[in-house]
């Protein structure tokens, strides 16, 4: 830590870059802001939304409207329409509970669902600002999450499975 500290204060003695990080340290971008920035875009899209129930399909919001909203929750509404916006969101709220409560139960495979989960979870955060339906490794993450919870229901099976068969052979 030290050391990138020493690197940051030895580059921003550089006037380029430190205006660069003057910048960037500002609370307000401007592609944020301003009648084509990101936030403008997205409260346009929620009446483009409304309007457009079958959805516009794949990047016909950039094209009409000259700029994406950056947001994967509307930019799915957008695309999918109602029904696809709504499947996506699904898929998002079950990955979290089935995960949620998988990631909890103590198996060997727990900390890979862990970290499966943290990375998912980071990753539907990230896309209220950025479009992240087309990352191939949001999906692969989803993947991780779903697997390593049908294996921990499987574990858990199995130990109810072997446990009432020595409950039966002790009774008999």
């Amino acid at each position: 830590m030290i050391g990138t500290a020493l690197l940051v204060i030895a580059l921003s003695s550089i006037e380029s870059v430190r205006d660069m990080l003057l910048i960037r340290a500002k609370a307000e971008q401007p592609y944020d802001v301003g009648p084509n920035g990101r936030f403008a875009l997205q409260r346009l899209a929620l009446s483009v939304i409304l309007d457009h129930p079958n959805g516009m399909g794949p990047a016909q919001f950039g094209i009409v409207y000259g700029g994406q909203q950056h947001n994967v929750y509307m930019q799915c509404f957008l695309v999918y329409g109602w029904l696809g916006g709504a499947m996506y969101l699904a898929m998002v709220a079950l990955t979290f509970m089935v995960g949620f409560r998988n990631m909890l139960l103590p198996t060997p495979w727990q900390p890979y669902l862990i970290a499966a989960y943290a990375g998912f979870a980071g990753e539907t955060v990230e896309g209220m600002i950025v479009d992240t339906d087309h990352w191939r490794h949001f999906f692969l993450m989803v993947g991780l999450v779903w697997g390593l919870s049908v294996a921990t229901i499987n574990w858990q099976r199995r130990i109810l499975f072997a446990g009432g068969a020595a409950t039966m052979r002790a009774t008999a």
